[in-house]
């Protein structure tokens, strides 16, 4: 059966309520100076989330509006940012039809953050808490939201399943078409859970054809950093790599790497010296170059201190012979006008340092 044989079939007794929903205002959407945060919402707005509803409406509400990631770390408000975008979005255009697909687990929490900063009556539905387990009962819940603006939640296997399995039933085709064509803003929290290039889900979610998709995603996946691991080691168009202190040390190789820029203080100094690790492997000759910056007169350097003292006991602990001794393991002072090392010889890089401490390590083979 072809798909335009079916969904001529699908729709016949579903067509008035298809027809009475103008699938192709979404393209029309206009004007991203247009929208604004609500100012209770403004009030709680950290400077990161302001930028980011900025980089939403640039993305989303342009002429040619397209897709976004936003991959802001866990707790940084991603959520909270989306919902205030999703209300101004619905308040300045009425046929919006928003769609959040995401796992099962955190429906009840996202419609509990809704409930907390609504400042408008926004019904939002869901199959799970109205208990439409069948696709006749679903597709009174997606009538509903048809008839009137609101909020549809599904889980990512639910949504796969009804896009998949929907043939030879009109009932289930309905509910296809629907989910696929109605749907304005396409939102998908923990967007990592669908990285599989040949899964059910990510096909699925291809088909749905509003434009305006956003990914919501703290973390990524472990064949995304191995892949952008060996390209940063073997590309030369890889010039910079950006990774946490823990997450950078173990179990990967930066060997690629040049200069290493340390900007976390941890107090476990094996944590950093397993991730400079990363980057000088034993027997290695080429040399690297690491910097650690450290705010001055600020606890940061008071925590930078006490993971110094702990990490030149250990030294001296282990590491004391005739030929190494206890200058041998403290660092020493220098001049940032005198250093050769380049990273310095820039006026605009030396203006604000303090005082530069230097040392060299030797790893043997």
């Amino acid at each position: 059966m072809s798909e335009h044989q079916r969904t001529k079939d699908g729709e016949q007794s579903e067509g008035n309520l298809l027809s009475s929903f103008n699938v192709s205002d979404h393209h029309h959407i206009v004007s991203e100076a247009e929208l604004f945060v609500h100012p209770r919402h403004m009030k709680q707005m950290k400077p990161h989330q302001i930028e980011g509803f900025k980089f939403l409406q640039k993305n989303l509400l342009s002429d040619e509006p397209g897709g976004c990631i936003m991959a802001h770390a866990p707790g940084f408000g991603k959520t909270f940012m989306i919902i205030s975008f999703i209300q101004s979005f619905l308040a300045k255009y009425l046929n919006g039809r928003p769609l959040i697909i995401l796992p099962k687990g955190i429906v009840s929490a996202w419609k509990d953050e809704f409930q907390r900063w609504q400042v408008q009556e926004i019904p939002c539905y869901d199959f799970y808490s109205l208990k439409a387990n069948n696709r006749s009962q679903q597709l009174d819940v997606l009538k509903q939201r048809i008839d009137q603006k609101g909020i549809l939640f599904l889980g990512y296997q639910q949504f796969s399943k009804i896009i998949s399995d929907y043939v030879n039933d009109k009932i289930a085709a309905a509910c296809h078409d629907i989910l696929l064509t109605v749907p304005t803003l396409l939102i998908l929290d923990e967007g990592h859970t669908s990285r599989n290039k040949e899964s059910n889900v990510l096909c699925s979610l291809a088909k749905i054809q509003t434009p305006r998709k956003v990914v919501l995603s703290g973390e990524s996946s472990p064949e995304h950093r191995e892949w952008s691991t060996e390209r940063f080691n073997t590309s030369a168009d890889a010039k910079v790599f950006f990774g946490a202190i823990k997450a950078c040390g173990e179990g990967i190789s930066l060997v690629g790497a040049s200069r290493l820029l340390i900007l976390d203080v941890h107090m476990n100094p094996s944590v950093t010296r397993q991730a400079i690790g990363r980057a000088f492997r034993p027997g290695q000759t080429r040399k690297v170059h690491v910097y650690r910056l450290v705010g001055c007169d600020s606890p940061e350097e008071q925590h930078h201190n006490v993971s110094f003292g702990k990490e030149l006991t250990s030294k001296i602990w282990f590491e004391w012979s005739e030929c190494s001794g206890n200058e041998d393991f403290k660092m020493k002072t220098v001049n940032v006008k005198d250093s050769e090392v380049a990273f310095w010889q820039r006026s605009s890089l030396r203006k604000d340092v303090k005082i530069l401490y230097q040392r060299t390590l030797f790893l043997y083979k």
